[in-house]
């Protein structure tokens, strides 16, 4: 009896662990690039995409040494691929050196598509 009071307890926790939250918003996967105006990659920081429609949901990735980066959104505590469709605002906050404080930039708004999206995102000069 012991055995299967484990063994009950044991399936049940594997299987509860695999669960979400069921009102997780719908995200499609979106990834990209950004360059300066001269064309070249942004070497480093992060980038921010905030929802323009649903409760500000926020969208953020690290920008890599070659430019590119990929998006995640959290949303009730679970971090998921990807931002969710339709518009945003998006920031990008370059990479600075210790003791100094980038600037900011607040870019075009960029629609994010029910689909994969694969951007490339222009600073101004």
């Amino acid at each position: 009896m012991p055995l299967i009071f484990g063994l009950a307890i044991f399936v049940t926790a594997v299987t509860g662990c695999g669960s979400k939250p069921p009102n997780l918003p719908t995200t499609y996967p979106v990834r990209g690039i950004v360059v300066a105006a001269d064309g070249k990659p942004l070497a480093g920081g992060a980038i921010y995409f905030t929802s323009s429609e649903k409760d500000r949901l926020e969208a953020t990735g690290d920008i890599g040494p070659d430019g590119k980066f990929e998006l995640r959104t959290v949303a009730l505590g679970e971090r998921l691929t990807g931002a969710i469709a339709g518009p945003h605002k998006v920031r990008v906050v370059p990479a600075s050196k210790p003791g100094d404080i980038p600037p900011a930039m607040d870019l075009s708004d960029v629609t994010i598509q029910a689909k994969d999206n694969d951007l490339t995102i222009k600073l101004p000069k």
